[in-house]
């Protein structure tokens, strides 16, 4: 989860950690012009579903080849949008659909809600829903099911969309249809803090949620965080759950129905398998560094692929680095590889292509190193892998301020969608954003070309 705190035409961004505490990522100026842009979308507070009219100009560079702004641009007005961005998917119709949260607020403390854009092959916005309760609300996975609407997990509090309370902070899942309406919404969890990180869908079109609670009767024992599991019918009616000692932030489904949880413990990583029934089969574990994993992905021979950062990795004054480690189906290191130059370079999601390539989606203020180029304070940076852990393509993209890709999937098609954020309206972002927004960043969506 990212948090942006507007402060007076600046914003920082920080992420809250798996044990405790809060990093610090960066400080960025805001943009203060007034003026409107040409594809921008009416400003929407309710839920209804919002439809893009507007055609956005053409590209001035080759390395871009569609730009969507997927917040909508405010002028004449003291406040702006701010957007958070937790994950992009690829759909059966040949679109994308990015999930977050969004806020007309420039705190961005306590008054977001969930925001879902569907985007057409071409980039164009088809549809933008807001969705929430009175309070903070947070998206974190999303599953194109069966049938091909959506189920969204994330947290919620009370009140508008949500009619159920369990607690301060419940699991919630929505579920949408491929119009971006309504269908259902419930609410899972105890009587104090849960939230909803991952999400699969059953062959049987049940749903495996699993996350992090507060529970104090829990019979698990009691961490920082625990972890909680909750199987649902095809409705979102819970069928059954069950606690854990730690929560799984990723899940991944097997060919014969059952469920592995990858779960990270303060200095170490499991792997436990359980069944449609939440019957725990295996547990496989091996020691971890404690550092914080943004994105883990299995990859098509079974490997798995862990995303992380650290202080200093390449060398001393090195900054903040990128690491990749390479592990086997039975958590056995491969390889680990650490990508970087000397400024503060963020890996934050990775995907795998069809012909076993990784790409990391990320942002750096590097120039040096494995940073060929760099335009601004900060910009999106893009990476391929081989599957050895080298580096195959190293781009960056951005104008003059600041620029941040939070998420990618390749296209198949030689090319790469990302979805983050920008305050830059030059260079690769010239005639798409031809304004800046008043106390908000872009939440953008862009397709590059690739190699």
């Amino acid at each position: 989860m990212n948090i942006r705190q507007h402060l007076t035409g600046y914003y920082v961004l920080f992420k809250p950690l798996l044990f405790g505490g809060i990093l610090l990522i960066g400080l960025g100026c805001g943009r203060s012009t007034q003026e409107p842009t040409p594809n921008s979308i009416p400003p929407v507070i309710s839920t209804t579903v919002v439809s893009a009219t507007t055609t956005a100009p053409t590209s001035p560079t080759t390395a871009v080849s569609w730009f969507t702004i997927l917040n909508p641009i405010r002028v004449n007005t003291t406040t702006g949008w701010i957007s958070e961005i937790t994950k992009m998917i690829l759909t059966s119709d040949g679109g994308s659909l990015i999930i977050g949260s969004a806020s007309d607020n420039t705190s961005f403390s306590d008054d977001k809600d969930i925001q879902v854009c569907k985007l057409q092959a071409n980039g164009k916005l088809a549809w933008r829903r807001l969705i929430g309760s009175t309070k903070e609300d947070n998206a974190n996975d999303v599953v194109q099911t069966r049938d091909g609407n959506y189920v969204i997990v994330g947290s919620g509090r009370n009140g508008r969309d949500k009619k159920k309370s369990l607690g301060y902070v419940d699991f919630w899942a929505i579920k949408l249809s491929a119009t971006g309406e309504l269908l259902w919404e419930n609410s899972y969890g105890y009587e104090i803090q849960d939230e909803a990180r991952c999400v699969v869908e059953l062959s049987n079109g049940e749903l495996l949620i699993g996350g992090t609670t507060y529970n104090l009767s829990s019979s698990a024992s009691l961490g920082i965080y625990q972890g909680l599991l909750v199987r649902t019918d095809d409705q979102g009616n819970q069928l059954q759950k069950l606690d854990l000692d730690w929560p799984p932030y990723w899940l991944f489904l097997n060919s014969d129905n059952t469920v592995d949880l990858f779960i990270q413990e303060p200095k170490l990583i499991r792997l436990t398998r359980i069944n449609n029934q939440l019957k725990i089969l295996s547990n496989k574990s091996s020691p971890s560094s404690g550092r914080q994993i943004w994105s883990v992905i299995r990859t098509k021979d079974g490997s798995y692929m862990i995303l992380t950062d650290g202080i200093e990795l390449l060398k001393p004054s090195s900054g903040i680095d990128v690491e990749l480690t390479r592990l086997t189906g039975e958590l056995t290191t491969v390889w680990k590889k650490v990508y970087g130059g000397t400024g503060t370079d963020y890996g934050w999601k990775m995907a795998e292509t069809n012909d076993g390539f990784i790409y990391i989606a990320g942002q750096t203020s590097s120039k040096d190193g494995d940073v060929k180029t760099n335009f601004g304070m900060s910009d999106v940076w893009l990476l391929k892998i081989n599957s050895t852990g080298q580096i195959l393509e190293s781009k960056t993209y951005g104008g003059s301020e600041s620029d941040e890709g939070l998420a990618g999937v390749p296209d198949g098609n030689e090319g790469v969608l990302i979805a983050g954020n920008t305050n830059s309206k030059d260079n690769h972002f010239k005639g798409w954003i031809t304004t800046g927004t008043v106390g908000g960043l872009h939440g953008v969506a862009l397709r590059v070309k690739t190699n």
